[in-house]
C-alpha cells in the first residue's frame, strides 16, 4: 500500500557509508548483497551466489612500513570466492592503481605458507563510483581483468573488478 503523502516516504542514501554498510553488509540480512553480487557478476560466475560469510574489511599490510586498508564490504561464498565492495564517492587521482593495490593485498593475503601451488580463488572487486572514469567508452557498467596485450582474446578472470558509476544528483 502506497502512502499517502510523500512526507511518510523515507529513503536512504547509498553512497553514505553507514547506509551503504547497513544495507549490503548486514549478517542477519545477506539477500541484499547476494543479489548485488549475482546483478553485477553474472557474465563472470559460473554459478549464482547462494550464500556469503561477511569479513572483517580490514586488510593489515604486510609490514608495518605497508598500508592498511579497509574496504565497505569484504566477504566470501560457499566456493572460497573473496568480493570486495567499494562505494566511492570523493574523486581520487589513481582510484584504478589503488582498487588493484587492494585486489593485490587479497591475492597476497590468499597465499599459504609451506608447499602452496599459488592455485588462489578468484578475487573480485567491485566498485560503486560518484565520479567519472575515462574508459574510452560508454559502457554503463566496466569489466576490468588481466588479459594478453597481443592476444585480448586470452583473459584471466583471476581478478574482476567490475566499476560502476552511481546516481548523481544534478542541480
Amino acid at each position: 500500500m502506497a502512502p499517502e503523502n510523500k512526507e511518510e516516504l523515507y529513503f536512504a542514501n547509498l553512497t553514505a557509508n553507514t547506509s551503504f554498510q547497513k544495507t549490503f553488509a548486514n549478517e542477519n540480512e545477506k539477500e541484499p548483497l547476494i543479489t548485488m553480487l549475482n546483478v553485477f557478476l553474472a557474465r563472470k560466475l559460473a554459478h549464482p551466489i547462494v550464500e556469503v560469510h561477511i569479513k572483517n574489511p580490514y586488510m593489515a599490510g604486510q609490514t608495518s612500513e605497508n598500508r592498511d586498508s579497509v574496504f565497505d564490504i569484504l566477504c566470501e561464498d560457499s566456493e572460497g570466492c573473496q568480493f570486495m565492495v567499494e562505494m566511492q564517492v570523493g574523486r581520487q587521482a589513481y582510484f584504478v592503481k589503488r582498487v588493484l593495490y587492494y585486489v593485490c593485498m587479497a591475492v597476497a593475503n590468499s597465499g599459504q605458507k609451506g608447499n602452496w601451488d599459488f592455485d588462489f580463488v578468484p578475487i573480485y572487486s567491485i566498485s560503486f563510483l560518484n565520479f567519472e572514469l575515462d574508459f574510452g567508452n560508454d559502457d554503463v557498467i566496466q569489466y576490468i581483468s588481466l588479459s594478453n596485450e597481443l592476444h585480448p582474446e586470452i583473459r584471466y578472470d583471476y581478478i574482476v573488478d567490475p566499476y560502476k558509476p552511481c546516481f548523481r544528483q544534478r542541480f
